[in-house]
């Protein structure tokens, strides 16, 4: 325990000394002793933890707590602290918080050692580096993700565009507008200011390296179904072996935390069950509490939470059946409790979304064709197109063992009593993606599936080692030798034929933009062009009808349109009318509350007039920014056409072509050089400058 406490002072320490040396420009140091430092106070509840309820966890389960603890309780009392003390500069607010934080779990881990119970976890680097496989199967796992970044030089996706954009903007500010990700801020401002890392790096190369936690979680799973090196190597990168998880860890959100703590909490909870021992009942109580902490990440969260409950229920079930009227209303409050943070965190909409669906039923028997999620994208897969999109979601390690074993012996055991929580959460997910899509709710089932993959992969390894030993064990390993390199191959091939957001002559002419146009400049182009130009070149983006890059001719609606852009953009008329309906409606609650003669009503009337009266109040200061700051100006205009857009794998299917005006007519800006001049023209990119 001493050990430990002289590891954080050092630590501490050394942060210390490479903070200053950033005052020099050497930044180095405080890149890696940002991120040891980042794990600390997780670190020292999880061991005082252990002290305090004499129950050793050993190496591998602390470092699995302290990851969560870190990912949610660290950056819950960050965001509270923020949330309560908004006075300092965000960078002084979260460093004052977290080293108050790791300070406090110091002192709780020195107490703890005074009531010593337990022979501490050992941590000595003896016992670390004996795991040569786990090793072995890192250093594959990160030469498989090198592979991908280089491939694909940016960040796939938009959404962590999205976040880079939004966490950046509240940094300025010292807001969150978006509460119910609000861990996710405070998690890209602690480990930004903690490391100095750049927050597009941050996005691109550390938050999916974090994934190595995974490949613990499942070489600490093959370990404990063979001791055959192949099994337990191939085990460890599970990951690795369903095409979705790999590229879905490489796109940076929200999402990915659910995607690196859902397989924890499944596993902690399922060896806690597995104990049945009741002086584990500390360690459910602090799964619970990570769980409800997780619920400001993403909704996703409350299902894990639920499944946390569902097993703290299990796990205490001898007790509950020898006390049920304690119990009961200890479940019962419990559950009230639950309520009430659903409702402070607006996921009853999440819960109601669902339920709505049940109540309203509009059965479908094949939906893949033809949907729209409810984020309003439209997806479409049909024909050969329905194997891809399975065979993305499962890989072919998976099925082929399953299949392969099914045919050949008919029947495998597996002990389903210790891992019934996996099988569950599978269960969940695949209704989202399944079930639920027939009965008319569409809530992003195509993601629900990546947490049915992750579900199902606890029961890889195990499969893993009945197919061995059911087979020729050389024949057995060519097998699947051959099925992870085709499964990694095809996952390479997808990052380069993807191309995310944004291609290289995109970004070459989105740096054009950038250094080259008016910094007021309004850029109208595809819908999907939102990374090259808010993000690269950091300029307006408006997205015009299709008949603008479609007409035969420039008319006089598109003329319209430029002439109304200030407007637009200012959406000052959008302001106006909800001015005019929100005086409207104070009106209104005015007269009805001298009507009224009732007080409980009239105070309710009360309370809803000095909401709107404050709604009034925001408008009219968003009005007065528009007059002040000259929002609503004349601004030079661009048009930018890129056919990059269908140039990979994603610009070939027909509604991400029809999103982007595929086939546009391009011909009447260069027929029209009274209004238009071609200012740029590489790697079929045009831009023409809009004459005014």
């Amino acid at each position: 325990m001493r050990k430990i406490i002289v590891f954080n002072l050092i630590l501490i320490g050394l942060w210390v000394i490479s903070f200053l040396l950033t005052r020099i420009n050497f930044s180095y140091l405080i890149y890696v002793l940002g991120l040891l430092v980042f794990f600390l106070p997780g670190l020292n509840l999880t061991l005082a933890i252990e002290q305090f309820t004499g129950r050793i966890q050993g190496m591998t389960k602390i470092i699995f707590w302290s990851f969560l603890a870190s990912f949610t309780i660290t950056l819950g009392v960050i965001f509270k602290v923020f949330a309560y003390w908004r006075v300092l500069n965000a960078e002084n607010t979260i460093l004052i918080a977290f080293f108050s934080l790791w300070l406090l779990t110091l002192v709780l881990l020195s107490v703890s050692y005074r009531f010593k119970q337990v022979v501490p976890t050992d941590f000595s680097w003896d016992k670390i580096k004996k795991h040569r496989i786990f090793w072995l199967a890192v250093f594959i796992w990160l030469l498989i993700l090198l592979i991908h970044m280089l491939l694909y030089r940016f960040i796939p996706g938009a959404d962590p565009y999205k976040y880079l954009m939004r966490v950046t903007e509240a940094m300025q500010t010292n807001f969150i507008s978006d509460g119910s990700r609000a861990l996710f801020y405070i998690f890209s401002w602690a480990l930004s200011f903690l490391t100095r890392i750049p927050l597009y790096f941050i996005y691109k190369i550390i938050l999916p390296s974090f994934s190595i936690i995974l490949i613990l979680l499942f070489y600490q799973l093959s370990r404990q179904i063979s001791k055959n090196s192949f099994i337990i190597l191939i085990g460890s990168l599970s990951i690795a072996t369903v095409p979705v998880l790999v590229m879905e860890i490489l796109i940076s959100r929200p999402q990915s935390f659910f995607m690196l703590l859902l397989p924890l909490f499944l596993f902690l909870a399922t060896e806690l069950i597995k104990t049945k021992k009741i002086n584990n009942l500390p360690w459910f109580l602090y799964l619970l509490v990570v769980a409800s902490f997780s619920l400001r990440i993403h909704q996703f969260f409350l299902i894990t939470f639920i499944l946390c409950l569902i097993s703290f229920i299990i796990f205490y079930w001898s007790v509950i059946k020898k006390y049920p009227w304690a119990s009961t209303s200890i479940i019962f409050l419990l559950v009230l409790n639950f309520y009430s943070w659903i409702e402070k965190f607006g996921l009853m909409r999440f819960i109601n979304t669902f339920y709505g669906s049940l109540t309203n039923v509009q059965f479908r028997l094949w939906f893949l064709n033809n949907f729209t999620n409810i984020d309003g994208v439209k997806v479409s897969w049909s024909g050969i197109g329905i194997l891809y999109y399975y065979g993305y979601f499962l890989g072919l390690i998976l099925p082929s063992v399953i299949i392969l074993i099914l045919i050949i012996k008919n029947k495998f055991k597996f002990n389903w009593q210790n891992n019934w929580l996996y099988f569950l959460s599978f269960i969940l997910f695949f209704a989202i993606a399944e079930i639920f899509p027939r009965l008319g709710l569409f809530y992003l089932p195509d993601r629900a599936w990546v947490f049915a993959s992750i579900s199902l992969l606890f029961f890889l390894p195990p499969l893993l080692g009945i197919f061995v030993r059911n087979f020729k064990p050389k024949i057995g390993k060519i097998i699947l030798s051959i099925l992870l390199i085709i499964t990694i191959g095809l996952a390479w091939y997808l990052s380069y034929s993807k191309q995310g957001e944004i291609s290289l002559n995109e970004y070459e002419a989105s740096q054009f933009i950038k250094n080259n146009l008016n910094k007021e400049a309004v850029i109208i182009s595809q819908p999907n062009n939102g990374v090259v130009v808010r993000y690269f070149a950091d300029r307006i983006l408006i997205v015009p009808q299709a008949s603008s890059f479609f007409n035969d001719d420039w008319g006089e609606n598109d003329q319209k349109f430029i002439n109304n852009l200030p407007n637009i953009i200012s959406q000052k008329s959008l302001y106006l009318r909800k001015e005019k309906t929100s005086e409207q409606k104070i009106k209104q609650i005015e007269s009805e509350i001298s009507k009224i003669k009732n007080i409980k009503e009239a105070e309710k009337l009360a309370q809803q007039l000095i909401t709107e009266i404050q709604k009034l109040q925001r408008i009219k200061r968003a009005l007065s920014d528009i007059a002040k700051n000259n929002l609503d100006k004349q601004r030079p205009i661009f048009i930018l056409y890129s056919n990059d857009k269908f140039d990979n794998l994603a610009g070939a299917r027909d509604s991400r072509r029809d999103k982007n005006f595929y086939n546009a007519n391009l011909d009447k800006f260069d027929k029209h050089p009274e209004l238009f001049q071609k200012i740029y023209n590489q790697n079929n990119i045009y831009i023409w400058e809009v004459k005014q």
